[in-house]
């Protein structure tokens, strides 16, 4: 189960807001700063390499940080998703500043009720809307 929902600036402002799911989680992962904190290494691919290990369950990706428009449309998080439904091994995803959308965050979200490795997603400023963050957040 996701345990830590990225939620901050996707039209849910804070839990407890009018608009937030009762279960709403926010948190934001600082990619540096828990990398650094925890020992852990953020690694950053773009979308076909991230995919392609994804889907390997490739053990050394653990963590990992698709940011600045990696991820251009609901279709790269379609296929983002698919790779993220079968994966056991990442645990941080990072899609900060991404054209996800409210269909891309709805895909994500359905691979994640099948995916229970992940614990932290950051979808700060990812474009995915009040109703892409409440898929997420159930």
């Amino acid at each position: 189960m996701l345990l830590n929902q990225a939620l901050r600036h996707s039209g849910i402002a804070s839990r407890g807001s009018p608009e937030a799911p009762a279960n709403a989680t926010t948190r934001i992962a600082s990619g540096a700063t828990s990398a650094a904190t925890r020992g852990d290494k953020m690694v950053y691919l773009e979308l076909d390499e991230a995919v392609r290990r994804l889907s390997e369950n490739d053990p050394t990706l653990t963590r990992l940080a698709l940011k600045w428009y990696s991820v251009h449309s609901a279709d790269g998080a379609a296929a983002l998703a698919e790779a993220l439904r079968e994966n056991k091994t990442l645990t941080t995803l990072v899609l900060e500043h991404n054209d996800i959308g409210k269909d891309g965050a709805k895909a994500i979200a359905e691979a994640l009720s099948d995916n229970a490795t992940l614990t932290t997603l950051n979808l700060r400023k990812s474009k995915i809307g009040a109703d892409g963050a409440k898929a997420i957040a159930e």
